[in-house]
C-alpha cells in the first residue's frame, strides 16, 4: 500500500464515500423495509419493495466515490475483494443460477462495506464513522425501549381484535401450526425493533456496544474524564440496557466472549506485539463458533424437547446447507427457505429460510458466487489484525470542530430525516383533524432528533481526541469480529435491516490507517451530498406510499366489483398491481373466495385454477413458492365435487408435486390429504394422514410444531374409516 497521504483536492470525495456508506446501514438500521407490502405487519411504517431496491441501487455510490478517490489520490485499490464482490452476479449469470430473492440486499451491504474499507485508513474518517455509529446506537436503544414498554401491547391488541384478519396478512390458516408458532412470538415480550428478530438487534446492538466501549477506553487513556466521559459511558450502558430487553442470550454470549477476548489479546500483545496474535483471536472466535455448533450436534438430540435446541437446531441448518451445496456445488439451490423443505433433517421441525450462518447461506444459495462473497468477509477479518495491532499515530492533528460538526449534522440529516418521513406517515393515517396531525408530527418527531442530537454529540466528543487512539481502533476491531463470530449462528449478515451496519463494521475494522492526512473542508460539496440522498429518500416514502395507495384501492374494487356480480372470478384477478406484490394481493382474493363463491358460482373455481393460477408460475413468484402451491390445493379442494376425470388427475399430481418438493412439511400433507379425501381417494388420503403423523412425532423437539388436536383426531379417525390402522401412536 502506498503510505503518501493523499493530496488535499480529493478529501472532500473520500468524506462523502464515508457519510453515504454510513447513514445509508443506518438508515437501513432504523427503517423497515419489506419486499412485499401485503405481509408487512405495519405498511404505514416501514418502506416495501421501492424503498428496498432503491436503497440497494444507492449503494454503489459511496462505492464509486471511494475508488474515484482512491484513483485520484494515486492510492491503491484493493482489487482482491472488489473483484470477489463484483464476481457474484456475473457467475451467477454465467451457470445460469437462479439467484437468491435476498441477494441484491446482500450485494449493497458489500458494497458500502468496501467503500469505507477504502476511505476510513484515515483517523480522522475512523473518527467520524465512530461517532455516528454512537448516535446509531442510541436511535436502536430508544426504538428497542419503545417496542418493550410500548409498541408489543399495542400490537397484541390489534391482533385480539381481529385475529383472522392479521393471520391472512400472514398467509397464515387459522387454527394451524403456523398460526401457534406466530402467536408464540407475537406474545414473547421482546425488543426487535425493525429487524423482525431479537437475535439480530442483539447482535446490532452488541457490536456498537463493543464500538463505544473503544470510545470510552480512548477518553480514559487520553485523561478526558470530564462530562464528555460520562456522555460515552452513558450511551453505552444504554445499549447494554437495550441488549437486555432482546433477551438474546446468543448475542450477549457473543458480546462476552468477543470482549475477554479481545481483552486477553490487549494483555498479550504488551508482552508480544504481533499483528498475527489479533489475526488468530479473530479467525479463532469464528472457529470457536463453529466448533461449538460441530459438537453440540455431536452429542445427539435430547429425549425430550426440556434439553438445549438452540444449537442442535443451527446443526440442522448446516447439515441441510450441506446437502444443498452437494445437490448445487456451482450455481447454489437460488431461494434458500424453499430447497430447505427438501433437504431438512425430520428432527428439526422448524421450517427455516435462512440456515442462520452467513457462509452457509452464501454458498447453499449461490454456489461459486458465495463461495466469492464469504472470501470478501475473511480478507476483511485478515485485515482486521494490522488495524488493531498499530501502535498510535501522534502526527495527525484533531479535525477542525466545523468539520466535524458540518458531516455529523449532514450524517445525522440522512439517516433520521427519512425515518422520521417513515414514521409521520404511518402514523397521521391516525390522525382525524389538523390539531391532531400537528401533535403527532411533534410526537413522532422524539426518537429521530435524539438521535440526531446523539450523532453529533458523538462526533463532537470522538472528535477531541488526538492522534490515531488505538482503544477506538480496538473497539471497531471487537465490533467487528463479535459481528462475524455472531454471523456463525444468528442472521445478522444476512437479514437485509442489518446486513449493511455489520458489512460497514467489517469494512471499516479492514480499513488500515495509512498514517497522517489532510482535512479538506467542502461543506458546498457535503452538503449537496445531503440534499441528494434527503431527495431520494423522499422520493422513495412518495412513491412507496403512492404504491400502497394503489395496490389496496385496486384489490377493493375488484373485490367490491366481483360482489356486485359485474366481474367474473376471472376476471377479479386482473388486479392493475406490480409483478413483484400480485402474487401476494391475489391470495388475498384466493382466501376469500370459497366463503364468497355460493351454489353453481363454485363451478367459476375450476375455470380459475387453469387460467389465474397459470399467472403464477409466469410472475416472480413461480410454482416453487410456498405460498402458491398450498393456495392451489385449497381452491382444487373447494372446487373438489364438480371436477371432471381430467381435472381430478392434475388435481393429484400437484399435490404429488408439492409433497415431493416439500417431504417433510407435516401441514402440507395434511391439506394434500384433505383433497385427497374430498376426491374420494380415501387409501391415498390415508397414507399421507400416516406420513403427516408421523412427522408429528419427529417434532416433539418444539412442541409448537406438534400437530393440533383436531387435526390429529380428523387424521386419525380418517385413516380408521379408509379401513387402515393407525400405526403413529
Amino acid at each position: 500500500m502506498n503510505d503518501t497521504p493523499p493530496p488535499a483536492r480529493c478529501e472532500w470525495l473520500a468524506d462523502a464515500a464515508l457519510i453515504g456508506a454510513v447513514a445509508l446501514a443506518a438508515v437501513r438500521c432504523v427503517v423497515t423495509f419489506y419486499a412485499d407490502w401485503p405481509t408487512s405487519p405495519a405498511p404505514g411504517l416501514t418502506l416495501g419493495p421501492v424503498g428496498l431496491q432503491v436503497s440497494n441501487a444507492l449503494a454503489a455510490l459511496p462505492l464509486i466515490a471511494a475508488l474515484v478517490y482512491r484513483v485520484v489520490a494515486r492510492r491503491s485499490v484493493h482489487w482482491a475483494a472488489l473483484l470477489l464482490w463484483a464476481s457474484a452476479p456475473l457467475v451467477m449469470w454465467a451457470v445460469g443460477g437462479a439467484g437468491a430473492s435476498a441477494w441484491p440486499s446482500w450485494w449493497a451491504a458489500l458494497a458500502l462495506g468496501l467503500a469505507v474499507m477504502h476511505v476510513a485508513d484515515a483517523p480522522r474518517r475512523r473518527k467520524l464513522l465512530v461517532g455516528v455509529l454512537g448516535g446509531l446506537l442510541v436511535a436502536l436503544s430508544l426504538q428497542a425501549f419503545g417496542q418493550y414498554f410500548y409498541e408489543h401491547r399495542e400490537t397484541v391488541e390489534l391482533y385480539e381484535a381481529d385475529p383472522d384478519a392479521a393471520l391472512r396478512a400472514q398467509g397464515i390458516e387459522s387454527g394451524s401450526v403456523q398460526q401457534i408458532k406466530y402467536e408464540t412470538r407475537l406474545y414473547q415480550r421482546e425488543a426487535t425493533a425493525g429487524f423482525v428478530t431479537a437475535n439480530v438487534l442483539g447482535s446490532a446492538l452488541g457490536a456498537l456496544v463493543l464500538s463505544a466501549a473503544g470510545v470510552v477506553l480512548a477518553l480514559w487513556r487520553s485523561r478526558t474524564r470530564d462530562a464528555a466521559f460520562g456522555v460515552a459511558v452513558l450511551v453505552g450502558l444504554f445499549g447494554v440496557a437495550a441488549l437486555g430487553l432482546t433477551f438474546s442470550k446468543g448475542a450477549v454470549l457473543a458480546l462476552l466472549l468477543t470482549g475477554g477476548a479481545v481483552s486477553a489479546s490487549c494483555w498479550l500483545t504488551r508482552r508480544v506485539p504481533r499483528t498475527w496474535l489479533w489475526r488468530l483471536v479473530a479467525f479463532g472466535l469464528v472457529v470457536a463458533a463453529l466448533g461449538g455448533i460441530g459438537l453440540r450436534y455431536a452429542a445427539g438430540p435430547p429425549d425430550d424437547h426440556t434439553g438445549e435446541r438452540s444449537l442442535l437446531f443451527r446443526a440442522y441448518y448446516l447439515q441441510a446447507s450441506l446437502r444443498m451445496v452437494a445437490a448445487e456445488p456451482v450455481k447454489g439451490v437460488g431461494d434458500f427457505g424453499e430447497a430447505y423443505l427438501k433437504h431438512k433433517n425430520v428432527l428439526n421441525p422448524e421450517n427455516v429460510k435462512d440456515p442462520h450462518n452467513v457462509f452457509a447461506m452464501w454458498v447453499a444459495s449461490l454456489g461459486v458466487a458465495g463461495w466469492a462473497w464469504s472470501a470478501v468477509l475473511l480478507i476483511w477479518l485478515w485485515r482486521a489484525g494490522r488495524l488493531a495491532s498499530a501502535n498510535d499515530a501522534s502526527d495527525d492533528e484533531p479535525p477542525a470542530r466545523r468539520w466535524r460538526l458540518t458531516c455529523a449534522a449532514i450524517a445525522a440529516l440522512l439517516v433520521f430525516v427519512p425515518y422520521y418521513l417513515v414514521l409521520l406517515r404511518g402514523h397521521l393515517a391516525h390522525a382525524h383533524n389538523a390539531g391532531e396531525a400537528v401533535a403527532l408530527a411533534l410526537y413522532v418527531a422524539l426518537i429521530p432528533a435524539a438521535g440526531a442530537l446523539a450523532t453529533c454529540v458523538m462526533v463532537a466528543l470522538v472528535g477531541r481526541l488526538p492522534g490515531d487512539p488505538r482503544p477506538l481502533r480496538i473497539g471497531l476491531f471487537a465490533a467487528a469480529a463479535m459481528a462475524l463470530l455472531h454471523g456463525q449462528v444468528e442472521m445478522n449478515l444476512t437479514n437485509p435491516m442489518a446486513a449493511p451496519l455489520m458489512c460497514v463494521l467489517l469494512g471499516a475494522a479492514g480499513a488500515v490507517s495509512a498514517g497522517a492526512t489532510h482535512a479538506w473542508r467542502s461543506d458546498l460539496v457535503l452538503g449537496i451530498t445531503l440534499v441528494f440522498f434527503i431527495l431520494f429518500s423522499s422520493i422513495v416514502v412518495l412513491a412507496d406510499a403512492h404504491n400502497e395507495r394503489q395496490q389496496l384501492r385496486a384489490y377493493q374494487a375488484a373485490i367490491e366489483r366481483y360482489r356486485e356480480g359485474e366481474l367474473t372470478v376471472d376476471q377479479a384477478f386482473e388486479l392493475p398491481v406490480g409483478r413483484a406484490t400480485n402474487a401476494l394481493v391475489t391470495r388475498r382474493v384466493l382466501d376469500e373466495m370459497p366463503a364468497m363463491v355460493e351454489g353453481e358460482r363454485r363451478a367459476e373455481l375450476v375455470n380459475v385454477l387453469f387460467k389465474t393460477l397459470a399467472r403464477y408460475l409466469i410472475a416472480d413468484f413461480v410454482g416453487r413458492d410456498r405460498i402458491v402451491q398450498p393456495a392451489e390445493l385449497t381452491l382444487f379442494r373447494a372446487a373438489a365435487p364438480l371436477l371432471n376425470d381430467a381435472e381430478a388427475a392434475t388435481a393429484e399430481e400437484r399435490a404429488e408435486a408439492l409433497l415431493a418438493d416439500t417431504p417433510y412439511s407435516m401441514t402440507n400433507h395434511l391439506r394434500a390429504a384433505d383433497l385427497m379425501w374430498e376426491m374420494s381417494l380415501r387409501e391415498r388420503a390415508a397414507g399421507w394422514y400416516e406420513r403427516a403423523l408421523w412427522i408429528d412425532v419427529q417434532s416433539y423437539l418444539d412442541p409448537d410444531s406438534r400437530m393440533p388436536d383436531a387435526d390429529r383426531r380428523r387424521a386419525e379417525q380418517r385413516i380408521a374409516e379408509a379401513g387402515q390402522k393407525t400405526a403413529i401412536p
